[in-house]
């Protein structure tokens, strides 16, 4: 029999695991690439995506794996996030030259600059503070949705709570970190409105 500990453990596995920045940052730019713009542009942005950032970050993170040096995707152990954090910068410097040279509009511009500032940020906070990037990803992505539709940021507002709450139950982070990570993605959400504006 299943105890209330246990279905709380089991479902904070399973909202963490969907709310994994690269799940839900992939889920969020295809359906933003593929509502937003015309097909070929949408599969155009989508493999760039893909080809330059996602495929990248994990095969990194699966070579460290294997190598010891993480335990898991999460990257739970704060001093190991540094080179994480400076493997992501590259990849997303890399994502920014990209959408900018191609061209695909000021707002898939101004987002990829907003989760960059973002990362730089967070790179220079983690030597102080673990943050959650499952949190601070989930309120970037619900503040920014504001801008395509605002039924959809509020269901991912109340997704990004329940992050939260997973990130508190499975015990990866403490309280002020995940406070600090809401802070940090509704903070560079607004900024993303600012400059697209």
């Amino acid at each position: 029999m299943l105890t209330k500990t246990r279905i709380e453990e089991i479902s904070a596995k399973i909202i963490s695991g969907l709310g994994h920045p690269i799940i839900l940052g992939s889920i969020a730019a295809l359906y933003v690439n593929f509502t937003q713009f015309p097909q070929k542009t949408a599969l155009k942005l989508s493999l760039q995506l893909f080809g330059l950032c996602i495929i990248p970050l994990i095969s990194y993170i699966l070579f460290e794996i294997r190598r010891g040096n993480f335990k898991d995707f999460d990257v739970s152990e704060q001093e190991k996030r540094g080179k994480l954090y400076m493997v992501l910068f590259v990849i997303l410097l890399i994502q920014c030259f990209f959408v900018f040279y191609n061209d695909f509009g000021w707002i898939i511009i101004s987002g990829a600059i907003t989760v960059l500032l973002m990362v730089a940020v967070f790179l220079i906070v983690n030597r102080f503070l673990k943050i959650s990037l499952h949190t601070s990803f989930a309120f970037l992505l619900a503040t920014m949705a504001i801008k395509i539709e605002v039924s959809l940021a509020f269901t991912l507002y109340l997704f990004a709570l329940l992050i939260l709450l997973s990130r508190l139950i499975l015990k990866r982070h403490t309280v002020p970190e995940v406070a600090f990570a809401s802070l940090g993605g509704l903070i560079f959400g607004g900024i993303f409105h600012l400059i697209t504006h």
